[in-house]
């Protein structure tokens, strides 16, 4: 209800949406929903601390929700020193990216092995720092997209499922979507370039870059 709330601009229904998951027995999907429109000004201030805030409560609820890849998805779009090593530490713990998941990371850019913060930070220290410039860029984009198929901005994208292959140039002058498997191909890779303008307009690409970067997405399409 609230990505077709969003869908015709009615901010008055959406808030209530909003409101009713926030009073629920599990809240989790109202913290989700509103730390989005708080990270994306949607319908409210933007306030990208608040939006933090409430993926934290919410991934303290429920860390099999995806609070930690809204976390890491946030951290991509922070220049901060630390926001690195959060995205990293985000991306670990978000299901998004579980062994069972079809949004596999490329292998040399998995992050630490390792549940103790500490030693995670140890051990990120120690890569090479072109390689950690393009995970960065790499995860970062993989975080972002992931989140906005959450909220499918065409209604005949509504319980969408399928396979997406992105790719995108070294210096990320050029993206495309090189492979899509599932119904209504050519809305679905009319939306996906969308979102990845979105999120290459939105993450600070590789200084030194090492390759084009190649996303797999093994996706469904709804509202988180």
């Amino acid at each position: 209800m609230f990505v077709e709330a969003i869908r015709r601009k009615d901010c008055k229904f959406a808030v209530e949406v909003v409101n009713d998951l926030l009073q629920a027995r599990d809240p989790t999907a109202g913290l989700l929903t509103l730390g989005y429109m708080r990270e994306r000004a949607i319908c409210v201030a933007q306030d990208r601390a608040k939006a933090k805030d409430l993926y934290l409560k919410a991934f303290a609820r429920n860390s099999n929700s995806d609070a930690a890849i809204r976390l890491a998805a946030l951290a991509a779009t922070d220049s901060s020193p630390e926001a690195t090593g959060e995205l990293f530490w985000w991306m670990r713990r978000s299901a998004r990216w579980s062994e069972k998941s079809g949004n596999q990371l490329a292998s040399n850019c998995l992050p630490p092995a390792t549940d103790d913060p500490e030693a995670f930070v140890r051990e990120l220290g120690q890569w090479d720092s072109k390689l950690l410039q393009h995970c960065r860029f790499s995860n970062g984009l993989s975080a972002l997209i992931a989140v906005a198929m959450g909220y499918p901005e065409d209604a005949i994208l509504a319980d969408a499922t399928g396979e997406i292959v992105i790719r995108i140039a070294p210096d990320a002058s050029d993206a495309q979507v090189v492979r899509v498997q599932g119904k209504n191909v050519e809305v679905l890779t009319s939306w996906t370039m969308m979102i990845l303008r979105d999120a290459l307009s939105r993450v600070q690409p590789p200084r030194s870059p090492l390759g084009i970067v190649e996303i797999p997405f093994a996706f469904k399409i709804g509202t988180p």
